[in-house]
């Protein structure tokens, strides 16, 4: 299971973020294979790591304001 956290650039400049999750999972083939639906026994890790992508990128556009914004 991952989740990633992409920047963005607006048509104004600012940068935002964008966060994607999915999991990987062995075929019936034995291949390698993502999917972006999860079990509710996996919910508990995907809470916690959209938690911690959430903090890191919400850190990231707080350090990206100018200081009269903060």
């Amino acid at each position: 299971m991952s989740v990633a956290v992409f920047a963005n650039t607006a048509d104004d400049g600012r940068t935002f973020y964008k966060l994607t999750a999915q999991r990987i999972y062995r075929g019936g083939d034995n291949k390698f294979r993502t999917s972006n639906s999860f079990s509710v026994g996996e919910l508990p890790q995907l809470i916690l790591l959209l938690h911690r992508a959430w903090a890191f990128a919400s850190d990231l556009e707080e350090d990206a304001k100018a200081p009269a914004e903060k």
